[in-house]
């Protein structure tokens, strides 16, 4: 009997380790705080990785990010790829902004339209000193030829 409840407990395991799949909303990074948060340190990378649903249409997206400072000035990268394999990702990128404040947490937000692939990336590369910031997202996707 234990091992009939086992089994649907390492399938359920095994498709929450899958990519996100974007229909129409999903968040991303930090959504807890504290040490669950995605916290940014120096010189680090974080990358979120989505596959966009009815990525065959014309896509528009929304996308959100907010740096939650712990103290100090923050200063990061982001740059967004699109990928029609999800696996070879092209060197330049369709989307890029230097973010950084030094008194309030850092909001950015953009409409991306249309989307460039099946697969999109969001990459994060804090260029600051040892300061440190917590990572919060969304994404929402929408279908631009529905009326």
């Amino acid at each position: 009997m234990r091992k009939l409840l086992l089994i649907p407990l390492l399938l359920i395991g095994m498709v929450s380790m899958a990519q996100t799949k974007v229909s129409s909303y999903a968040t991303f990074g930090g959504t807890l705080t504290g040490a669950s948060a995605d916290t940014l340190h120096e010189l680090s990378t974080r990358s979120y990785t989505f596959e966009l649903v009815n990525y065959q249409y014309e896509l528009g997206l929304d996308v959100f990010i907010l740096l939650d400072r712990t103290s100090g000035a923050v200063s990061v990268g982001q740059k967004t790829y699109y990928s029609n394999d999800g696996v070879n990702w092209p060197a330049t990128a369709a989307d890029s902004a230097s973010l950084g404040n030094a008194i309030i947490d850092i909001p950015y937000a953009v409409t991306l339209t249309p989307a460039g692939g099946r697969y999109m990336k969001i990459v994060l590369l804090a260029t600051s000193a040892v300061q440190l910031s917590s990572v919060y997202g969304y994404i929402r996707s929408y279908r631009k030829d529905k009326t």
